[in-house]
């Protein structure tokens, strides 16, 4: 997923803001239906209070929809349960002198591997 050293390289002002528990709940409501921080959600209504008239990078031509990136996430977790079943499998089979198997579930380890990679490649384009 996104890593944290680079947006903290790239974004380097920090605001610090009191809210009450009304508001708080909201951010937090609206940070989890998008599987983000509320941070994130802050940053992205700024981001869109600026309109394309603001300074820095510019409007975003596409938005995915919250429930499609909420689903993709949701995919990509799950992927990421099966690449751990996967790792745990290959160790059983490789322990146990299952060479067969074991070379079987290898492949299909890196296949799971390089679905994660693409997911999160797809995610960081999107919040880009």
């Amino acid at each position: 997923m996104a890593n944290t050293r680079s947006e903290s390289r790239r974004k380097t002002g920090l605001i610090g803001v009191r809210v009450d528990p009304d508001l708080d709940a909201w951010l937090a409501n609206e940070a989890a239906a998008l599987g983000v921080g509320k941070a994130e959600v802050i940053r992205g209504i700024l981001d869109a209070s600026r309109g394309a008239n603001g300074r820095g990078r510019s409007r975003r031509a596409f938005e995915l929809p919250a429930e499609d990136r909420i689903r993709i996430e949701t995919f990509n977790r799950h992927a990421g349960r099966l690449t751990g079943a996967l790792v745990m499998t290959a160790k059983e089979a490789r322990t146990s002198g299952l060479v067969p198997y074991h070379a079987a579930v290898e492949r299909l380890l890196e296949e799971a591997r390089s679905l994660r990679r693409t997911i999160d490649r797809i995610l960081e384009r999107l919040a880009a």
